[in-house]
């Protein structure tokens, strides 16, 4: 059938607005200066992109001054109830109002890295862009709420999606189920509330009697994770590290950084202001936006002195040569496997500095995901990075093709049966791999005879000894009872992370032929899980402070450690 090429003006307008795109945004007084960055951030790619702006409370020279940028629109907040302003509740008002037919909501703290043209894509092909929140369901949902919604066990490991970033096509069916149903429980009133964690928040326009019993109530995130994970089948989730790390922003290909409220970052604000028109408002807007910033930052600073806020404590506490870790894991929020990760990866990272040198090899024995072989790639001129369980090794590849090096040799492989030629290994590495090993004696002789005479191996395990493994030894119970070999794998690993103390793991290192050279620990001083997230969240320096002199603990009565770790080496002769 011939096809009728002739179209009306409406038409054409019709089809060009059912390909639209638009980035839509809200932002109040006190979040401008992170507004105008964003803005600045998007029109260094995209100079024609439609930008809504949805008005919080913005004062008149701030909004003159938005309006009379080319292509970005003020927007009133439909007021649907007394609450409106209140935790969120508005975003879903905006949600159910699109401006296109791709529409990116992006929360003002959000500074653009690259086009927003791949994100666009994933809208349009699938019907959504979700992004992960790293934190499982159930520590942002209450009880009440899992019973309301019907939600199983399942949807509660799942991570949690942030409603800070969520972009939706207009005719997906799924999604408007989603957004239509996230309406309804906002007008409800179930966005309101506050964990017991996050009442200091429960003041001002959020102020309300609700009290959420789960570990951190999120408002928007927490019914929208909902509905996503319970109406879409296989939803598709996008990494928080590629589309709104919060950490860094060094991440290979990532799309935004969210920066939130950290002025000393606004790299954009002068880039917003030239697109204004209305040379009056900029003048007003730009002095108001200097001295707001100047006095946050002096509020900030005067809060940071008296450790009353965090300040990239992981960065400022372990250096920001660690930084690269967050993108390299997936921890949970205040995870406590992120804590031992930074303070295990210390040691690491000074062993292969240490022992660099552009005309050595380095051996990564049980790499996992590959943070060292990324430390060893700048400064050694071959780098094996050696896996045996197959997620982890594909993980790893994804991060070493991310970061673009070259020099790395990936391979599943079995440490009892190491794929080097003899002597062919300078330096190696082998942390907390042994233990996941049935014969650890073997695998300690493999790494011995790879090792080129003179080389360093730093080997660690978990101390059964320690504190904290001690702990672990009295919850295992009738476990221990029973011979190791009839049990199940699950239970036969959390034996084996007991079953070596530091006598044990030097006893493995010198029968291999090794000689030792220094010993250290890591984590003598075991700190409660509630203890540590307080003094990261709220005393930074404190936190510092207790890592610093932990470390000078494990250093000096290192077979104390939760983890000990001896430096190595082969001798000439044996």
């Amino acid at each position: 059938m011939a096809q009728n090429n002739t179209h009306s003006p409406e038409h054409d307008a019709g089809r060009a607005e059912s390909a639209s795109r638009s980035v839509i945004t809200a932002a109040s007084n006190k979040f401008f200066p992170s507004l105008l960055n964003l803005i600045g951030s998007i029109r260094k790619f995209h100079p024609e992109l439609p930008i809504f702006v949805y008005d919080l409370g913005l004062a008149g020279p701030f909004k003159a001054e938005i309006s009379s940028m080319p292509a970005v629109q003020i927007c009133e907040i439909p007021k649907e109830t007394a609450f409106w302003r209140s935790c969120y509740t508005w975003k879903a008002s905006i949600f159910m109002s699109p401006k296109s037919s791709l529409n990116l909501y992006l929360d003002a703290g959000n500074e653009l890295l690259r086009p927003l043209d791949g994100m666009f894509d994933i809208i349009e092909s699938q019907g959504y862009l979700a992004v992960e929140q790293r934190a499982p369901i159930r520590d942002i949902l209450p009880s009440d709420y899992a019973e309301l919604f019907g939600i199983s066990d399942q949807v509660l490991e799942e991570n949690a999606i942030t409603a800070g970033i969520f972009g939706f096509r207009d005719s997906c069916e799924p999604i408007r189920r989603v957004i239509s149903k996230l309406h309804a429980a906002s007008m409800a009133g179930l966005c309101l509330g506050f964990s017991k964690m996050d009442g200091w928040k429960n003041k001002g326009v959020n102020k309300t009697w609700h009290v959420r019993d789960c570990k951190i109530f999120r408002h928007d995130t927490t019914l929208l994770s909902i509905f996503l994970r319970t109406e879409i089948d296989g939803l598709a989730v996008g990494k928080f590290e590629l589309f709104g790390g919060s950490h860094s922003k060094n991440y290979p290909g990532q799309y935004l950084w969210n920066m939130r409220m950290n002025y000393d970052s606004l790299d954009h604000i002068d880039d917003a202001h030239a697109l204004a028109t209305d040379k009056v408002a900029v003048t007003a807007s730009r002095l108001a936006v200097n001295a707001f910033v100047f006095f946050k930052n002096i509020r900030l600073r005067f809060k940071t002195s008296l450790s009353m806020i965090p300040q990239d404590t992981y960065s400022k506490t372990f250096g920001s040569e660690l930084s690269f870790m967050d993108s390299f894991h997936e921890y949970p929020e205040h995870s406590n496997v992120r804590y031992y990760h930074y303070n295990k990866a210390h040691v690491v990272a000074e062993f292969i500095k240490r022992n660099a040198g552009k005309n050595k090899a380095f051996l990564d024995a049980g790499a996992g995901t590959g943070p060292y072989s990324h430390i060893a790639s700048s400064i050694f001129e071959k780098v094996f990075l050696f896996e045996y369980d197959e997620s982890e090794l594909a993980r790893a590849s994804r991060n070493m093709s991310g970061y673009g090096h070259e020099n790395i040799s990936l391979r599943q492989a079995d440490l009892r049966e190491i794929p080097l030629d003899d002597e062919s290994v300078d330096v190696s590495v082998c942390s907390e791999v042994l233990e996941h090993i049935p014969n650890e004696e073997r695998a300690a002789a493999e790494l011995y005879r790879v090792t080129k005479p003179g080389g360093k191996l730093l080997l660690s395990m978990p101390n059964g000894s320690s504190i904290f493994y001690k702990k672990v030894r009295l919850s295992l119970g009738d476990l221990l009872a029973q011979p190791i070999e009839s049990l199940p794998y699950p239970d036969w690993e959390r034996i084996r992370h007991v079953s070596f103390d530091s006598h044990k793991i030097d006893a493995i290192v010198e029968g291999a032929g090794f000689k030792i050279l220094r010993r250290t620990g890591v984590n003598v001083l075991p700190i409660p899980t509630r203890i540590r997230e307080a003094l990261e969240s709220r005393a930074p320096r404190a936190f510092a402070a207790f890592v610093r002199i932990n470390r000078a603990l494990s250093r000096m009565i290192p077979r104390y450690g939760s983890f000990y770790f001896i430096e190595a080496e082969k001798p000439f002769t044996r």
